[in-house]
């Protein structure tokens, strides 16, 4: 955070973090070739043949429903889109991003059925963009300034939460078949309420009425946070705490859930 900002570019966080193409396919190459000299002592030989023997790539860590067998997981990863394949460990996709023509477009119910996306997230920073770089948001623009009921927060407000519902209404088969535990779309509380629990925990619930459904508000963990992190559970809000660059954050985030 204090080398990037909240919003870095995302082409000198790749950049940083050595997450280019070229780099990433380095790395499965390397992880290729190391999977094919492990599998070659993957199994023994006794007099009854061959008796499969167990190694620390063998999914069976993970999920007694696999085959311990190198062959067939490989095959298996091939043939299964690997977002998808995600939510066999437990663990929801989520998009950090939204832009009117991702849902007037069909691209979102796209992403949500080929390749399991299971929420998403919004904040300034990303309407902003969507907003400045193109002429998606012009009419309602148009709309909105003969509101002089509306001062610019009220103006963003009326933007984001069009696109929060629509995206939710995309979302919504995520959220019945997962019995409501995905298919969320945050909206984020101002950070000019952060270490404000009351006032936030308010905001929370007026922004919660406004969408008049259940998304998420989303929040910065930062340590204050914790306390309204709990309090809004136990008021049966949802949740999103991201930022969480340190172990002792994360534990302070999960304790304040687990207290609710």
């Amino acid at each position: 955070m204090h080398r990037f900002g909240a919003s870095a570019p995302l082409k000198d966080l790749l950049k940083f973090f050595r997450f280019t193409v070229d780099v990433v396919v380095e790395e499965a190459h390397r992880r290729w070739q190391r999977s094919k000299r492990e599998s070659s002592s993957f199994a023994r030989t006794d007099s009854q043949g061959v008796v499969p023997t167990r190694s620390r790539l063998c999914p069976n860590d993970l999920r007694r429903s696999h085959s311990c067998n190198p062959l067939e997981f490989w095959k298996t990863a091939k043939t299964t889109n690997p977002l998808k394949a995600l939510l066999s460990y437990g663990q929801s996709m989520w998009l950090d991003y939204i832009r009117r023509d991702l849902i007037t477009s069909g691209s979102l119910k796209k992403m949500i059925d080929e390749d399991g996306l299971r929420g998403m997230t919004s904040n300034p920073a990303i309407f902003e963009k969507a907003i400045a770089d193109s002429s998606l948001y012009d009419d309602m623009l148009k709309t909105l300034a003969s509101r002089n009921d509306l001062d610019t927060t009220g103006r963003y407000e009326q933007i984001a939460i069009r696109d929060i519902q629509d995206a939710a209404d995309v979302l919504r088969p995520v959220y019945d078949s997962s019995k409501f535990r995905d298919g969320y779309v945050s909206l984020e509380v101002s950070p000019l309420l952060a270490r404000k629990i009351r006032e936030t925990i308010d905001e929370a619930r007026r922004l919660w009425k406004a969408v008049k459904s259940r998304e998420r508000d989303d929040q910065d963990s930062w340590d204050a946070g914790t306390s309204r992190h709990s309090a809004g559970d136990r008021r049966g809000y949802q949740r999103q705490c991201d930022l969480l660059f340190a172990q002792e954050v994360y534990e302070k985030v999960a304790e304040a859930h687990i207290a609710a």
